[in-house]
């Protein structure tokens, strides 16, 4: 009872202890690592979406800054699937933005050793050979890291296929470039025609394989007729024969090319230059040398033919004298 009015006390309610204080006096260590861990977590992820969002809107500078906030926030018990997002977002923005490829190259290289099986992966595997390409002139580093990949399956293997072929053709290696070249280029891949190109051109570069790069660029244009690549194996079919001595089997071959030749200037100086040597071996001269300028004469070309089994044009090229 109150002492003054005679009433009851009220009851007082009783306080409820504070969880935060009995969670690290009851939990282990290990427990309150795990809580820290979860806390930083959602910073990452949080950061990581500031700067996708940063990225889009193409406010690169910001982005970044968020990028390593997000790298800043990652433990190593983090999944692969944030972490490769974060390394693969933090790298593009250095290499393609920042300007810096040595601080992209680590973190491509660091995804590719934490994540190996991240689908970001193997697109990381192909920039950082093209930063050891273009940026430190690291060629066998290129062609060792893009001989990793191709060696997984994946659905840019053949992309990576070519792109080998074409480093060992930069590096002179011809015989190589042929060899890698040539399973990709007689495929049903739809990157077949660029595959047969380099590996003819890849031929073309010996003398003992000359034969061969002939009929290469000859296949080229029986199976890929409507190809951007056709006009330019002709051109090269004539430089083989002017090459063997076969001047009018050249000029053949170049007004074939003539018509969709991506630099038909280039075509007509070869062939002009083709008329001349003819003018030179033979005294009353073969053709005019105007003609080769002349595109509204060469009517009587026969088209690209579209299907031809004996694996050269159907028209004949006149016989060597």
């Amino acid at each position: 009872m109150h002492p003054h009015s005679g009433a009851a006390w009220p009851q007082r309610r009783r306080r409820q202890p504070c969880l935060c204080p009995l969670r690290r006096k009851y939990l282990g260590p290990a427990a309150l690592c795990t809580l820290a861990l979860l806390a930083c977590k959602p910073r990452a992820e949080q950061a990581l979406h500031q700067a996708e969002a940063f990225w889009v809107s193409g406010d690169y500078e910001k982005a970044l800054v968020h990028y390593e906030q997000a790298l800043g926030a990652l433990r190593t018990e983090d999944d692969c699937t944030l972490r490769s997002r974060i390394f693969k977002g933090t790298a593009d923005a250095y290499y393609l933005h920042a300007n810096n490829p040595s601080r992209a190259a680590k973190l491509y290289a660091q995804l590719a050793r934490e994540c190996p099986d991240s689908p970001l992966t193997q697109n990381a595997h192909m920039l950082l050979a093209e930063i050891q390409l273009n940026h430190f002139a690291d060629l066998p580093g290129a062609i060792a890291r893009l001989s990793a990949v191709k060696s997984q399956t994946h659905e840019q293997a053949e992309v990576v296929a070519l792109r080998i072929a074409s480093l060992y053709f930069e590096d002179k290696n011809y015989p190589q470039a042929a060899l890698e070249s040539k399973p990709l280029a007689y495929s049903h891949s739809p990157i077949a025609q660029e595959a047969l190109f380099l590996h003819a051109q890849a031929l073309a570069m010996s003398k003992e394989t000359l034969d061969e790069a002939s009929h290469a660029f000859s296949e080229l244009v029986q199976r890929f007729p409507d190809s951007p690549l056709a006009p330019q194996a002709l051109f090269e079919l004539g430089k083989l024969a002017s090459m063997d001595g076969d001047e009018e089997r050249a000029i053949h071959w170049w007004a074939l090319s003539l018509r969709n030749h991506p630099n038909p200037q280039t075509v007509q100086i070869a062939i002009a230059a083709a008329r001349e040597r003819l003018a030179v071996k033979t005294p009353d001269g073969i053709g005019s040398p105007e003609r080769a300028f002349d595109r509204d004469k060469i009517q009587d070309t026969p088209q690209l033919p579209r299907v031809n089994p004996a694996g050269l044009p159907p028209s004949t090229p006149p016989a060597k004298k």
